[in-house]
């Protein structure tokens, strides 16, 4: 039997490694087929040495250029289709967009989006062109009723929410992406003690 296929796309290899890589190395040793399709900035090597595969991707991490996009959700269906994989991870907004609308034209409905924020045009009460252009792209990505979505932070859930793109069942709120305890190990905090203070001037009268 082979082992299942886990696709995890990250706009940038040094994301990856900040955020995802212990997912991933767990994902290897549990006996999955891990793939990490992300743009190479110099990481490549270090991320195969952990014995997993390497895709690079173009992306772009800022900005929104129409035909850029259009071309990175073709390149992405065209990799899923030929890859077949079981489970799609999608990390960040951007990646979560894209690869959402490249696995619904794929027919992928194993699919689990990680959304750390909206960016700067969700913020303060915005409603510009731009951010229009994006809540229907999301409505056209997102709309599904198998994907799952991760948040970090409670206050993302809650406009997400208010878009009715999903039930909440599939919606999941984790405290975050969790740390190495062999290398921050946990200290109780150390007592504080009262300290004097002495001036090194003489009171005058």
């Amino acid at each position: 039997m082979n082992p299942q296929k886990l696709f995890i796309v990250v706009n940038v290899d040094w994301a990856f490694l900040l955020f995802r890589k212990d997912i991933a190395i767990a994902a290897l040793n549990s006996g999955y087929d891990v793939s990490i399709i992300t743009k190479d900035t110099g990481r490549r090597k270090e991320i195969e040495s952990f014995g997993l595969q390497f895709i690079d991707f173009p992306f772009e991490r800022s900005g929104s250029n129409p035909l850029h996009e259009s071309k990175c959700i073709w390149s992405l269906f065209r990799l899923y289709t030929k890859n077949r994989p079981d489970i799609i991870h999608h990390v960040t907004l951007k990646a979560a967009l894209l690869g959402s609308v490249a696995a619904k034209l794929a027919g992928f409905k194993n699919v689990v989006n990680a959304i750390s924020g909206f960016g700067y045009n969700f913020t303060a009460g915005r409603d510009g062109i731009q951010q229009k252009i994006i809540k229907k792209l999301m409505k056209l990505a997102f709309k599904s009723k198998h994907f799952h979505y991760i948040f970090q932070n409670p206050d993302d859930i809650s406009p997400f929410s208010q878009l009715k793109f999903v039930s909440e069942e599939k919606i999941h709120l984790i405290k975050g992406s969790g740390v190495d305890l062999n290398k921050f190990t946990f200290e109780k905090e150390i007592p504080k003690e009262k300290s004097t203070v002495y001036s090194p001037c003489p009171n005058v009268d």
